[in-house]
């Protein structure tokens, strides 16, 4: 009973952890300066990294830079249909979500990455964990380093509000047989990974949390 209990004030902590770091809206929040990016490496808007930096923005304040030309037209677009919303505050909790779908998808926890994903990304997730609950395997994945996301493209798309960050982690993957015998990496060598990831939410909804709508690696 008390595992029951544990888990359910888990589920529910994350679940408002989420909502205030993704789309709470107070009352409080002062429109920021607008943008909109087209597909070029023009509209990438790089965040400054600080001195004393850990694995994850967490509640430390972010120090935005100037919102390049390219951008400005998109962001005013976004503002119009969401005049509360606020770069800052979606960036911290992009980043919460990153973390959390990451650890999410290293443990088989499904749970979360449905609270978190479309049902189109959640169901190439899910058969990604079938495949390798089917070959007995499991993995073990920490993020030793993230660097602050780059905004990478900010629309409306149809009646959704779109944003497309670039996070550049370090993270250590290791992979285990059934017996926990290390399939690959054996000396914990960490690798750089470089995720474009799209995070979407319905103009006007109730429901302020966005969720991860898109992914692909760098390159591809």
């Amino acid at each position: 009973m008390m595992e029951i209990l544990f888990f359910a004030f888990l589920t529910g902590y994350m679940i408002f952890r989420l909502w205030g770091l993704l789309g709470k809206r107070t009352g409080f929040e002062v429109p920021p300066s607008s943008l909109r990016p087209e597909k070029d490496k023009d509209n990438v808007i790089a965040l400054p990294v600080r001195a004393k930096k850990k694995a994850g923005l967490g509640e430390e304040e972010l120090s935005l830079p100037e919102l390049k030309p390219s951008i400005e037209a998109g962001m005013k677009e976004i503002q119009a249909a969401d005049p509360a919303f606020r770069l800052e505050p979606f960036l911290r909790g992009a980043v919460t979500a990153f973390e959390m779908i990451v650890e999410a998808f290293a443990t088989g926890d499904k749970a979360t990455l449905k609270l978190l994903l479309s049902p189109s990304v959640f169901k190439s997730f899910a058969a990604a964990l079938q495949d390798r609950e089917e070959a007995q395997q499991t993995v073990e994945t920490k993020i030793v380093n993230l660097k602050d996301p780059e905004v990478i493209n900010i629309e409306i798309k149809g009646k959704q509000e779109q944003i497309t960050l670039k996070f550049v982690s370090e993270q250590i993957t290791i992979t285990k047989d059934a017996e926990g015998k290390i399939l690959d990496n054996p000396a914990h060598l960490s690798l750089v990974m470089n995720d474009i990831w799209t995070f979407s939410r319905l103009i006007g909804a109730k429901n302020p949390n966005w969720v991860l709508v898109a992914t692909r690696i760098e390159g591809n």
